[in-house]
């Protein structure tokens, strides 16, 4: 029974780093559509509400050709160019439906999770006798586990590498904030 409990707790550590991982890409995700979104509806605003034509106008069709005046026609081109292409590159980058895409795996990982602290629960001390069910009961979530991945979108290294820091730091805060009650209760 020990190899089965141990391949558990394994399995469980892989499913709370797919969550947190997915959590923080979901996080990432999210913020990016809020800055390119803002961005985008800013500019396009802007272009749409005429300031930069009504600037354009006052400032380019003098005939001076000021140095002034060709810096103000480049600039405003610029913007008018450049609050389109935005608006598409915010669209073509989807972040807000990759947000809730990570969302939905990493509440799929959490479930996987608490599925296999219950397992842990049930089994931890059982005796040999509930081996076949512990593995006909690790062969579910093994399956529940394989259904979370097929369904998930991708991580990239840098989501996997800090849900591996968070989980660090929160094992760490967690041991602290453990010892720190041990101490108290003793009057340490």
């Amino acid at each position: 029974m020990k190899d089965i409990i141990e391949r558990v707790k394994a399995y469980r550590i892989l499913a709370r780093q797919d969550a947190m991982g997915h959590l923080v890409a979901a996080e990432y995700h999210r913020s990016k559509d809020m800055q390119f979104g803002v961005a985008s509806i800013a500019l396009s605003t802007l272009v749409s509400a005429g300031v930069f034509v009504g600037l354009s106008k006052q400032f380019t069709l003098d005939n001076s050709h000021s140095e002034i005046s060709w810096i103000l026609t480049i600039v405003i081109s610029a913007v008018l160019v450049g609050s389109p292409i935005l608006t598409a590159v915010y669209k073509f980058m989807h972040n807000a439906e990759d947000a809730a895409s990570h969302n939905t795996s990493a509440a799929r990982y959490d479930l996987l999770v608490r599925h296999y602290d219950l397992f842990l629960m049930e089994f931890a001390d059982a005796d040999a006798s509930k081996r076949d069910q512990a593995i006909k009961a690790l062969r579910d979530l093994d399956a529940q586990y394989a259904a979370a991945r097929e369904n998930n979108i991708t991580l990239d290294d840098k989501a996997k590498i800090k849900a591996k820091e968070l989980l660090r730091e929160e094992k760490r805060s967690h041991n602290l904030d453990f010892q720190n009650s041990v101490d108290h209760a003793s009057g340490a």
